[in-house]
């Protein structure tokens, strides 16, 4: 019998920054006066600190959220996803890495802190407020990146002293939950195959207005090459057809170049067609 607590574990991943914005009350009010409208027209935000002095910060979070997102399946509602075990330590590496520059970025930043303040003087007129600006230890805290790791609960963790009726009714809530719980985490991965192979067939198939075919660009074909060759480790399930499916996708639909599919039309007819029986036999999985 199969069951995932043996193959899978629970990441959370958490990353705060500080957004370095604030409310003027002062300039909302002005606006709104200026223009003779009414208190609840709108706020007006300031930038406290130049966006290029929190770009790569931003950057880098950014793209370890869409790394997270990728490589994990959702799981629950406060956060969790799942990992299957065939990818976690090529996780852990990456976010090891991401980590490791947050925290060479956020010390960049600080070190350069009170010369950004007097930036801001310059820049913001007279919205400077100097004690809009909190201490560079409370700013540096404003900043953390975290991973959390968990195994999935199972049934057989509930122990608690109570009627005997009433533990087994909690333990079959918890399997129904893990049931259901993977059973949708596998139809996301469906969900992810299919609009990647959807977004070939249209693509591919689709014509201008002027009646020349679609435009494309490289990154229609990698992005979903990149997706097949993910797909084994986040196959929570083992499921043999999703499986047979990556492989059929990737010899029918993925062995020509952006090139040929460009300058070939009975090749790129032939793929967008493919991709959109493909893509209509997918819909029974999910």
């Amino acid at each position: 019998m199969f069951e995932i607590q043996n193959t899978a574990m629970i990441v959370v991943l958490t990353i705060s920054q500080w957004t370095a914005r604030k409310l003027d009350k002062k300039a909302t009010q002005d606006v709104q006066q200026a223009n003779n409208a009414a208190s609840d027209t709108g706020r007006y935000n300031k930038y406290l600190i130049a966006s290029d002095a929190l770009k790569e910060i931003n950057r880098n979070a950014t793209t370890a959220r869409t790394y997270h997102y990728e490589r994990t399946l959702p799981w629950s509602k406060a956060g969790g996803a799942i990992i299957p075990s065939a990818g976690y330590l090529e996780y852990c590496d990456a976010m090891r890495g991401f980590r490791d520059e947050q925290e060479r970025l956020v010390s960049a930043f600080m070190s350069n802190y009170e010369s950004y303040i007097y930036q801001s003087q310059q820049r913001l007129g007279a919205m400077f407020n100097r004690d809009d600006y909190p201490t560079a230890y409370k700013i540096e805290s404003k900043f953390s990146f975290a991973v959390e790791t968990s195994p999935v609960p199972t049934a057989g963790d509930f122990r608690v002293q109570l009627n005997g009726d009433c533990v087994d009714s909690i333990r079959q809530e918890i399997e129904t939950r893990t049931e259901s719980l993977t059973s949708k985490a596998m139809g996301e991965l469906w969900q992810r195959l299919h609009t990647a192979i959807t977004h070939i067939a249209d693509k591919l198939g689709g014509i201008r207005e002027n009646g020349k075919p679609d435009i494309f660009k490289n990154s229609l074909i990698q992005n979903a090459m990149d997706l097949c060759a993910l797909l084994p480790k986040l196959n929570l399930t083992g499921d043999a057809n999703l499986e047979a499916m990556r492989i059929e996708v990737e010899n029918r639909l993925l062995g020509h170049s952006c090139k040929t599919l460009r300058e070939d039309t009975e090749t790129r007819k032939n793929v967008a067609q493919d991709a959109a029986a493909i893509a209509a036999a997918m819909k029974g999985y999910f």
